[in-house]
């Protein structure tokens, strides 16, 4: 920034304490705009935005000087604020001082070399922040284009995960290829997050920033598990037993399934209840994907659901010679049509594309599917428009023994 754009406000009553300043800053290749009270400063700051640096006097007549800095502050919060006062009142220099009111304090009389130091060093502290402000600025559009990138991909992603569901193989190659391409945005956009929050902290606008930007980060922390969880799906074998099974007891599970959703159920005022069937003790699954396809579940279900019930049953079913263990997640939230239901994993279509409240599958939903089909099982919706939704997930109480 070239020191003729600068413009510097000076603010007091004496005339020839005005035409001194105007005579330094000018000499220092400044513009100088000056004003004899507050009330005509506010003025002359708004016709004059933007301005690099502020100088005002402590006791003006209209307006106290403690007043128009602090109205100056909401106008030009990123220039400096230099007080001349006649009086060495060390509590009230300080406690302005402590408020980020003002930069540097003046004294009468006023030394030419005192000032120009201070002003220079003003206009120096300016132009820092202008720049950070312009970095910021620029961090802030490259999140929103990976952001967008990435709700490209992750369409693509649902859409031809759907297509090659019945194709092993392709889907294998699809997710090996795709979950790599996700991970640059997804890691880019953690970094500048991450940037992005040092530099509000620093600057001192965590309230403004920081709350989106750790619901960035929670979001993109979330889409790098499932991520990670799909590059594992693509690396292993059709056929293979799974590396990730263990045994494992099914309550304590559970138990920490619901002690997790707990907050996003109290979010929407929900009333959270779990039930263990005697027979449903241990299964032999990986433990970590059905852990996720149930916080997936639910996490949908307190979702779509205000002031409401959600409820988690898990029972055992024998069905063609095979024995699974089914947990129900039923919640009485808006509940879909049966076309809405019939919809609901087709990555094409939303539920109700007017209805934007209405729930549909997305990526981790579907990638909950895939998880079950993995583990011999998989997920069914049954709903009823203004009632409720349920949700039966299968898996496996043991993988098959291979022969």
């Amino acid at each position: 920034m070239n020191a003729e754009k600068h413009k510097i406000l000076v603010v007091d009553d004496e005339m020839e304490i005005l035409q001194l300043m105007e005579k330094i800053i000018r000499g220092l290749g400044y513009e100088a705009v000056t004003a004899d009270n507050g009330l005509e400063a506010i003025d002359r700051l708004k016709e004059n935005m933007p301005v690099s640096v502020i100088v005002s006097d402590y006791r003006m007549p209209k307006m106290q000087g403690t007043d128009f800095i602090r109205e100056a502050k909401n106008i030009a919060p990123f220039a400096p604020r230099i007080m001349v006062t006649a009086h060495q009142d060390t509590h009230m220099m300080q406690d302005a001082i402590n408020r980020g009111e003002v930069y540097k304090f003046l004294t009468k009389p006023i030394e030419v070399a005192d000032i120009e130091k201070i002003l220079q060093d003003a206009v120096a502290k300016y132009e820092k922040v202008a720049e950070e402000n312009k970095r910021m600025a620029e961090l802030t559009l490259a999140v929103r284009g990976k952001m967008a990138e990435l709700g490209k991909l992750e369409s693509e992603l649902v859409q031809a995960g759907k297509k090659a569901q019945d194709a092993t193989q392709a889907r294998q190659a699809f997710l090996a290829s795709m979950t790599h391409e996700l991970r640059i945005p997804l890691n880019a956009i953690l970094g500048y997050s991450q940037l992005l929050m040092g530099m509000a902290e620093e600057k001192g606008v965590t309230e403004d920033f920081v709350p989106e930007l750790n619901k960035v980060q929670a979001y993109g922390k979330d889409l790098l598990d499932l991520v990670n969880g799909l590059l594992g799906m693509s690396e292993g074998e059709p056929g293979k037993r799974e590396t990730g099974v263990e045994h494992f007891a099914v309550r304590p599970m559970v138990e920490e399934t619901i002690s997790f959703i707990a907050p996003f159920a109290k979010k929407n005022g929900n009333r959270l209840e779990f039930q263990v069937d005697p027979g449903a003790k241990f299964m032999e699954a990986d433990r970590k994907k059905v852990f996720q396809v149930l916080v997936n579940v639910l996490k949908n279900a307190c979702k779509y659901t205000k002031n409401g019930k959600v409820s988690l049953v898990v029972q055992t079913e024998k069905k063609d010679e095979a024995e699974y263990v089914v947990f129900k997640i039923a919640d009485t939230g808006i509940g879909m049509t049966q076309e809405q239901v019939e919809a609901f994993f087709d990555a094409t279509i939303e539920a109700d594309s007017s209805r934007k409240k209405f729930p549909r599958a997305g990526l981790k939903l579907t990638i909950s599917r895939l998880f079950c089909r993995m583990m011999g099982g998989d997920i069914e919706v049954e709903s009823e428009f203004g009632k409720g939704t349920t949700f039966t997930v299968r898996a496996l109480k043991s993988p098959p023994i291979s022969g």
